[in-house]
């Protein structure tokens, strides 16, 4: 990870302690800009985030829900993508060519990250 570079991390109640630990590792060290995907009470890495999103996790019942986060990242997904589609469409090319290449024969060579 780099300066230039953007983390994105969930994290909603019941907070997972190693996350919040990589988080600051990460915030101090490399210095990528964070973006914490939350729900209302906050997780603790919002103190080494750049941006928090706090989403509505409570319905009527014992049970939270992550439809909204799932929807988010969704629309998360479509609009950088959309942003620089000719790299987005070469990065999941690349994808398709490591994910669909059978497990014998050898990876062809690229420079496609």
């Amino acid at each position: 990870m780099r300066k230039q570079d953007v983390l994105v991390l969930f994290d909603f109640r019941r907070y997972q302690r190693d996350l919040e630990h990589l988080a600051e590792i990460v915030a101090k060290q490399c210095r990528p800009s964070i973006v914490l995907i939350t729900d209302k009470w906050m997780s603790p890495i919002a103190r080494h985030s750049d941006h928090v999103v706090a989403l509505p996790i409570e319905i009527e019942t014992a049970w939270d829900t992550l439809v909204c986060a799932i929807a988010f990242a969704e629309a998360l997904i479509v609009k950088v993508s959309e942003m620089n589609w000719p790299t987005t469409k070469d990065r999941l090319a690349a994808w398709d060519r490591l994910r669909l290449s059978p497990p014998s024969q050898p990876l062809e060579e690229s420079d496609d990250r």
